[in-house]
């Protein structure tokens, strides 16, 4: 069963406040779209932290600034129906290789 995805509004409003390539911005929002629910089993994992709960991670290269990483974790919850993913928070850690 494929989930449909809904972004918190206040998720929305960190990724634009990260202030990310665009390149990088659609990849992000691309990815919580259609690769995230395509693929529970290897996108989402149990934690305790930062969020205690459901968490979705994953990294991307930053294509303008050479050895950088954006290094993204959101969590994640599934509605009462089921029918749902729930993105409620996120973070972002910029790694520049060094």
């Amino acid at each position: 069963m494929a989930y449909r995805v809904r972004i918190h509004r206040r998720v929305v409003n960190l990724i634009r406040g990260w202030s990310l390539p665009d390149r990088i911005q659609e990849e992000v929002e691309l990815y919580l779209a259609e690769v995230l629910p395509a693929d529970l089993e290897n996108n989402l994992s149990r934690e305790s932290s930062p969020y205690n709960g459901m968490v979705c991670k994953f990294s991307r290269r930053d294509p303008d600034v050479k050895n950088r990483e954006h290094h993204f974790i959101f969590h994640v919850f599934f509605s009462q129906d089921e029918e749902y993913l729930r993105i409620e928070n996120g973070s972002c850690d910029r790694d520049n290789g060094e």
